[in-house]
């Protein structure tokens, strides 16, 4: 698994929250899967919301399946958690 693959893997999920959602994403996680890449992104959730009613910051976890080519085939929100507080992977 060569680093330019898990590089440009990681790009086109990020790219595709830019481009589709409008947000900026942080990779946190890519491995390969039986039909092409998995990877795990990290995005401030409705930042605006959290603010005007003095929240703490949501971040939300998306789970984001690719093709072999890099094509993003699903994704989804696996977890939400406050900025603050730190969770525990499986």
């Amino acid at each position: 698994m060569p680093a330019e693959e898990i590089q440009r893997t990681a790009e086109a999920a990020v790219n595709f929250f830019d481009r589709v959602l409008g947000k900026k994403a942080d990779v946190i996680a890519v491995e390969p899967v039986d039909s092409g890449w998995r990877a795990l992104l990290e995005l401030e959730e409705d930042a605006e919301y959290t603010r005007r009613f003095a929240r703490p910051d949501i971040v939300g976890c998306y789970e984001v399946t690719l093709d072999s080519e890099g094509r993003v085939l699903s994704f989804g929100r696996a977890s939400m958690r406050e900025r603050a507080r730190a969770t525990i992977a499986k």
